[in-house]
């Protein structure tokens, strides 16, 4: 018997779980990211990776324990060298379960089940195994899924998915994990292309449960990145709790969410999907179950990891159904995947609007399709409306740009109308902040500018009269620096007068919304 399955210490008397059934998940959304360490994961003490002698990925311990306690197929995207691989044979390793690792890219379908032979009878195909077969796998790891020969991925989905080869049962595998470098996408800027690493096949990303996106060098915090040079692969060291306690508690957790459905959970899923189709994300019903399954995964894992560390257990369903969202995208896996940014704004409203019943104040607010008339409504009722259904608004109004100059336009109206008079939610100042330094920072035009066009960038550049009141003077020192910012990405001086009308326009609209205070309208 291995030591992940030996029997553990029964902890349900040191973590109560009970309480997870009865409080149910319904509540106010809280705006993603307010506390430190809660847009993407936890931080604090480190009881998974970092005793596998990973540093930098304390913020993925949530989703990665709960992929392992669910046995949900687990994918790794990453840049080359990121530990991708390190984790995963690090992690079968301590839990010392047979183990097979099968580079995809290299394989025949023989690696994987040894050599077919006919049956005594003759009715069947009987394997002579070899030390490399699957047969007795108990963890399965397969590098580089995504360059792997069309005809042998075809024959991976039953592994994956149901533990199966040619219809046998697999009936040792528990664990399906793979890895692959990033598939190329029309909006990744990074300095590596990798060659040959094509988008994974749409069937087969459904299969994995969860898809997590490791962090690169450039990825981790400077500690994380001194503290790697410090180790440089020294492997696990001792764990502050025992591996086989942390996932036995896990998923003792899990099963009881398990016991019941969750109807406001299932309720956020349909109001989901609709949410991220306008974002142009669609799932499938074996997606939305699977994503249904790891929000539960999560939630237990949270609460473990919590509990197990000594801090308070919040039992934040919103941000357990967060983190699930954000790692159980198979379009990570194809290079479609959208900006966070949407996708964060497709939560908050399915998480709102699942709270809210259509008599109330909040559903008529987030049910208003138009975003720009969102956000003015948002404004115009601030004082009225919770700050979560304040900042869904905002960040649905600035996710919903229709290119670059317009979410420089956006941003910027946002920040004139609001930023001495109503300070805005964290997630919204995130949301904003690309922009606003592009904006607040323009570029100097190292760029060679055209004769057409040097008169109007000449302007660009002068000072602006002293005797210009103070609100106007603002104005157009913000009117110079967006003009000067479009220009940077379009060189296109239409397009630049035209962003500086609009934002005029969407300032002045916004502002009338502003001028509202405790429910008047001043300006009625």
């Amino acid at each position: 018997m291995t030591a992940f399955n030996k029997a553990v210490p029964d902890i349900s008397s040191e973590v109560d779980v009970a309480v997870e059934k009865t409080r149910g998940i319904s509540g106010e959304a809280e705006p993603m990211g307010e506390r430190e360490g809660e847009a993407t994961g936890r931080r604090g003490l480190s009881l998974l990776t970092e005793p596998l002698g990973l540093f930098g990925w304390s913020e993925l311990e949530t989703v990665l324990l709960a992929a392992v306690a669910s046995e949900t197929p687990l994918l790794l995207v990453g840049s080359h060298g990121c530990a991708k691989s390190y984790f995963l044979e690090h992690l079968a390793k301590v839990l010392e379960l047979e183990y097979r690792f099968y580079n995809a890219s290299l394989i025949n379908y023989d690696d994987l089940v040894g050599i077919p032979m006919p049956s005594e009878d003759r009715k069947r195909l009987e394997y002579i195994t070899t030390p490399t077969a699957i047969w007795d796998a108990e963890v399965v790891f397969l590098d580089e899924i995504n360059r792997t020969k069309p005809e042998l991925q075809n024959k991976l989905f039953p592994i994956i998915h149901e533990r199966r080869v040619q219809g046998v049962p697999l009936k040792r595998l528990r664990f399906r994990w793979a890895a692959i470098n990033p598939p190329p996408s029309e909006t990744d800027y990074d300095e590596v292309a990798y060659l040959g690493a094509e988008p994974l096949d749409t069937a087969l990303a459904d299969r994995f449960g969860f898809i997590v996106e490791v962090p690169s060098w450039n990825g981790l915090h400077a500690e994380d990145k001194m503290a790697v040079l410090r180790d440089r692969g020294r492997g696990p060291r001792t764990f502050p709790v025992p591996i086989e306690q942390l996932i036995s508690a896990c998923r003792t957790r899990l099963d009881q969410l398990k016991d019941s459905f969750q109807t406001d959970l299932g309720a956020y899923l349909v109001l989901l999907w609709n949410e991220l189709v306008k974002a142009g994300v669609t799932l499938s019903t074996r997606r939305l179950s699977m994503l249904y399954d790891n929000i539960l995964a999560t939630h237990a894992a949270a609460a473990t990891l919590e509990a197990f560390s000594g801090e308070a257990v919040r039992q934040d369903w919103n941000l357990s159904a967060w983190q699930a969202l954000q790692h159980s995208l198979p379009q990570r896996a194809q290079g479609t995947i959208p900006e966070m940014l949407k996708i964060n704004a497709a939560h908050l409203q399915a998480w709102a609007l699942m709270n809210k019943t259509e008599d109330s104040e909040v559903f008529s607010l987030l049910t208003i399709s138009n975003k720009v008339a969102r956000a003015r409504e948002a404004l115009r009722h601030r004082h009225r409306v919770p700050e979560g259904a304040v900042s869904s608004a905002l960040i649905q109004f600035l996710s919903d740009s229709s290119g670059p100059a317009d979410a420089h336009i956006r941003a910027l109206a946002l920040y004139t109308v609001t930023h001495r008079q109503c300070p805005l939610p964290a997630p919204v100042l995130d949301a904003m902040a690309n922009q606003l330094e592009g904006i607040f920072s323009p570029a100097a035009f190292p760029v060679p500018v055209p004769w057409r066009d040097r008169d109007y960038v000449s302007k660009l550049m002068e000072e602006i009269p002293a005797a210009t009141g103070p609100r106007e003077r603002m104005l157009r020192h913000y009117d110079q620096n967006l003009a000067k910012r479009i220009y940077e990405l379009t060189h296109d001086v239409r397009e630049c007068k035209r962003s500086v009308q609009d934002f005029r326009l969407l300032s002045k609209q916004l502002g009338l919304a502003m001028a509202v205070k405790n429910g008047e309208d001043h300006h009625a």
